[in-house]
C-alpha cells in the first residue's frame, strides 16, 4: 500500500471532505489520527476506519489553542509523516 508505515494527522476529519480523505489514506495503509471538536462524529469516522481493517484514533483539537496540538500530535503518535 501507498502509506503503509505512514501516519496521518487530518483536522476537521468529522464531516466532508477530510472525513473522505481520512477513510482514503486509511485504505491506503496509513495509521490516520481523525482530528475533530465533534466527538461523536470524530470517533464514528475513526470507528469506520477500524472496522474497515484500518487504523485509526481520535482526538479532540481545536486548531486555534496551541496547548490543544501537543495532545492531538505527540501524545497519541509521537509523529506525524503527512
Amino acid at each position: 500500500m501507498r502509506l503503509d508505515n505512514q501516519t496521518a494527522l487530518i483536522t476537521r476529519a468529522a464531516s466532508g471532505m477530510a472525513a473522505a480523505r481520512a477513510r482514503l489514506f486509511a485504505s491506503e495503509g496509513a495509521s490516520v489520527c481523525v482530528v475533530d471538536i465533534n466527538e461523536t462524529v470524530r470517533r464514528q469516522v475513526a470507528s469506520e476506519i477500524i472496522e474497515a481493517s484500518g487504523k485509526a484514533i481520535y482526538v479532540s483539537l481545536d486548531v486555534t489553542e496551541s496547548s490543544h496540538w501537543a495532545k492531538a500530535v505527540v501524545k497519541p503518535r509521537k509523529r506525524s509523516d503527512l
